[in-house]
This record gives structure tokens, C-alpha cells and sequence, in this order.
């Protein structure tokens, strides 16, 4: 099966909605960039109700070594940005849903999808019953 790599949004959506387990469901095993914990971080520090990837057993903090590759890409946050580089190098599904991010993705040859319904990842599964 193809690797999957998410950026921040996605997780939050999903935590928010209380539908996060909803990843693990679809993908045994979904690779988090070490700047996109480190924004949750940011966000916990804050105040702000986010999820602890780790205690998501399906999730797997990663690091890129070719981040350079989007040193250009200044209208990127760093979890995008290193998001972008993970899914590149590995040739991994990108989860996504910023749209200026999806660009650049795209621009690099990255496959990408999104949260939303209209995005294809969370419509079917929300069509099944929460326990």
C-alpha cells in the first residue's frame, strides 16, 4: 500500500470532529512531519484542544532531508512545506487542503487529497456509523 503523509489541518479537522481514529481506519500507517508536531505543539501550548500524535499508535513522526526543496516556496508554513518534501520523497498520498500548498504539490509531482467531502478522504467514511 502507498504511504500516506498529512499536514496539521487534516489532523485537526478530524480531532475536532471527533473522527481522528477515522485516519487509522483508512491507512494502516500515516507519516506526520516533525514541523507539523511541532505546530500541534504550538497549538497545545496555547490552549488550544489539539491531538497528541503520540498516543495515535497508526501515526509516524518523520523528518525530511531535502526540505531545501521548498526553500523557495516562502508563502508555505513549515509543516506544509515539509508535508510537500515527505510526500515527494517517498512518493506517498499527500492529505492536505490548503489550496496555494496543493499548488505547489502538484507543481513537484505530488498526488494529493483532502479532508472534505469534495476532497474524497472523510465522505465515505463518514457514511459508517461511530460506535
Amino acid at each position: 500500500m502507498r504511504e500516506v503523509v498529512t499536514n496539521t489541518s487534516p489532523l485537526l479537522y478530524l480531532h475536532q470532529l471527533g473522527a481522528i481514529a477515522l485516519l487509522g481506519t483508512l491507512y494502516p500507517k500515516v507519516l506526520v512531519p516533525r514541523s507539523v508536531v511541532e505546530e500541534l505543539d504550538a497549538g497545545r501550548g496555547a490552549g488550544h484542544d489539539v491531538p497528541n500524535v503520540a498516543s495515535l499508535v497508526w501515526a509516524e513522526v518523520v523528518s525530511s532531508p531535502t526540505l531545501a526543496l521548498l526553500a523557495l516556496a516562502t508563502d508555505l508554513g513549515k509543516g506544509e512545506a515539509e508535508a510537500i518534501a515527505v510526500a515527494h520523497e517517498r512518493n506517498a498520498l499527500l492529505i492536505l487542503d490548503d489550496a496555494l500548498a496543493r499548488r505547489h504539490a502538484n507543481l513537484i509531482g505530488v498526488t494529493v487529497t483532502g479532508t472534505l467531502p469534495q476532497n474524497a478522504l472523510i465522505a465515505p467514511a463518514m457514511a459508517c456509523p461511530r460506535p
